[in-house]
């Protein structure tokens, strides 16, 4: 079977992905753009990266990773298959990554990649909280 390189729809980083069992339908929970740590390096507990994905033909490699941008370096990933039946298809994925380790503040990309071409890109920050963020409520 010939292979296609399929269109990039969504790339969201969440909390989780709750898939109802019926009707295969998604539901995103808490979506976010920025960590914030009280120190580094620190340990995220739970990521999700949704993607959804469609035009594609065959059964084609795939890899998400998250690369620290300020260091050009692969943080954490994975690899896998991604099979397509036909070009019309959407194919909606969910990766549940925990306990990460951000070494140091900065910006990151999530990275979602077919047949080793880049298809979605999603940048978000690590950041240090400022000692106002980090006070809590008397």
């Amino acid at each position: 079977m010939n292979k296609e390189t399929p269109i990039g729809i969504a790339l969201m980083i969440c909390d989780k992905v709750i898939t109802d069992a019926a009707t295969q339908e998604k539901t995103i929970v808490a979506t976010f753009n920025q960590i914030l740590a009280t120190a580094f390096p620190c340990t995220h507990h739970r990521m999700t990266v949704f993607v959804a994905l469609t035009n594609g033909k065959g059964v084609l490699d795939s890899e998400i990773r998250c690369v620290n941008t300020d260091e050009n370096t692969v943080v954490f990933g994975m690899k896998g298959t991604v099979p397509f039946v036909n070009p019309t298809q959407v194919i909606e994925m969910a990766f549940q990554f925990n306990n990460l380790t951000f070494a140091k503040p900065g910006l990151h990309t999530i990275e979602f990649y077919c047949e080793n071409e880049l298809i979605l890109q999603r940048p978000f920050h690590v950041s240090l909280m400022n000692p106002q963020q980090q006070q809590k409520p008397g």
